[in-house]
Order: C-alpha cells, then sequence, then structure tokens
C-alpha cells in the first residue's frame, strides 16, 4: 500500500494517484520525498489517500487538487484529530499549489483552527458524503479564501467560521 515519489513528476494532463486502492485496510500513504515537485501543469490532480507525508512540493497550478479519503474513516482539519482517518493540519497543506481544493470522505469531517495557506487560491469543499456524515466546526475559528461545505446528515458550528475573498455556502443535506 501506498505511493512514494522519491523523484519529480510532471504530467501534460489530469494526474490521478489512488494510494490506497484496497481502501479497506487504511494503509496506503501518499508520500512526496523532500525536493520532489510534483506538478500537474495547471491540469486537476486527485489524490486518495489514507495519510499524506509531504517533504517536497505537490502543484496542480491553477487548477484543482482533491483530496479524498480512502476508507472513510474521516477527514481531521486544521487541528482535528480524527482517529483511523485522514487528518490534514496546515502543515500538511501547505506545500500544494493549486486554484481550490476539495477534501471528501464518506465520514465525518471536524475542522478546528484551520487556515487555509496562501498557497492554496480559490475555494476549499469540505465533502462529508456518508449516510449520516456530518461536518463539525469546534473548538477554535477557521478561516477559507471561500468555502463549501456539503455534508449528509448536518453541520454544526461550535466554533467561528470566516472568509477573507469570496463567501460561504452551506448545504448540510447533501
Amino acid at each position: 500500500d501506498g505511493v512514494t515519489l522519491n523523484d519529480s513528476l510532471t504530467t501534460s494532463g489530469a494526474l490521478t494517484i489512488n494510494a490506497d486502492s484496497d481502501a479497506g485496510d487504511g494503509l496506503g500513504t501518499f508520500t512526496v520525498a523532500a525536493g520532489v515537485t510534483v506538478s500537474t501543469q495547471s491540469n486537476v490532480l486527485d489524490i486518495t489517500t489514507n495519510d499524506l507525508d509531504i517533504f517536497g512540493s505537490v502543484s496542480s497550478g491553477s487548477a484543482s487538487t482533491t483530496i479524498q479519503d480512502s476508507d472513510g474513516g474521516g477527514i481531521g482539519l486544521g487541528d482535528a484529530t480524527i482517529v483511523g482517518g485522514l487528518n490534514l493540519s496546515i502543515v500538511d497543506l501547505q506545500d500544494f499549489t493549486a486554484n481550490g481544493l476539495t477534501v471528501t470522505t464518506a465520514g465525518n469531517v471536524d475542522v478546528d483552527n484551520m487556515s487555509q495557506p496562501n498557497t492554496i487560491t480559490g475555494i476549499t469543499t469540505i465533502n462529508a458524503v456518508g449516510v449520516a456524515s456530518t461536518v463539525s466546526f469546534f473548538n477554535n475559528a477557521s478561516s477559507f479564501n471561500s468555502v463549501a461545505v456539503n455534508a449528509s446528515d448536518g453541520v454544526a458550528f461550535d466554533a467561528g467560521l470566516s472568509t477573507n475573498v469570496g463567501g460561504i455556502n452551506i448545504n448540510a443535506d447533501v
């Protein structure tokens, strides 16, 4: 399980990486070694993984990047941690360059103290699309350029949410 890049990878089209194709075990990690660059040259980048170890740089340029939780264990954003889930801190995402970021899981999404990195422009879309999946903002306020939040079973706000460029779109029953 896992995809490890120890040398640079450049595409002239869309790039799809599935680091955990057997999804049930949750062992697939997408790793980019130090000094390594992944570039789609402004084409779409789709990553399915259970964990990220990014020491180099990952760029979809003026196109969007999607990161999907491979096993549906949930996604923790910012300081939020979901045991067994895909946890994406500001540090994890600071080496990504994209015009739009989408994170998707069949589990829940917890958001705590998340600030969209400057290298990710455009809208951040948060999708919790399982049968009873929720998105929860808690503990500390979070901020994005603009954000769309989609959940199948509700969105809870126990901490602030703000945008610094665009709007907020919330759909609590997808």
